[in-house]
């Protein structure tokens, strides 16, 4: 069920803290190919909403350090799949406030 989470997505959006927390698992994975929640997040493009990261290490991360909701924008407008963001807490907290979520989905504990 959670690998079809992965599936209907373009990108992923982080806060920083979630972000290293990710990247630091999921991007160590020796062969994502064996896994495909790993094979997802190692192939798709993820983007991080900080103003303290400065070099992100996982492969295909943007940085989004200012004028983050315009960006965000940008990203929900292209063609495609979704924009998901998993845990961040506060990031949701904002995108919520900054009236960019469009929708909310909570997968079942296994």
């Amino acid at each position: 069920m959670l690998n079809q989470v992965y599936q209907r997505a373009d990108a992923l959006l982080f806060g920083r803290k979630t972000y290293e927390i990710f990247a630091g698992s999921w991007a160590a994975v020796a062969d994502p190919s064996i896994n495909p929640i790993a094979a997802a997040l190692n192939t798709m493009p993820n983007y991080v909403a900080s103003t303290t990261l400065t070099d992100p290490r996982w492969a295909d991360t943007t940085v989004l350090s200012s004028e983050v909701a315009a960006a965000v924008g940008e990203l929900k407008a292209k063609p495609g799949r979704e924009l998901q963001v998993h845990g961040g807490g506060a990031l949701i907290r904002w995108l919520l406030d900054s009236h960019l979520v469009d929708e909310i989905t909570c997968s079942p504990s296994p």
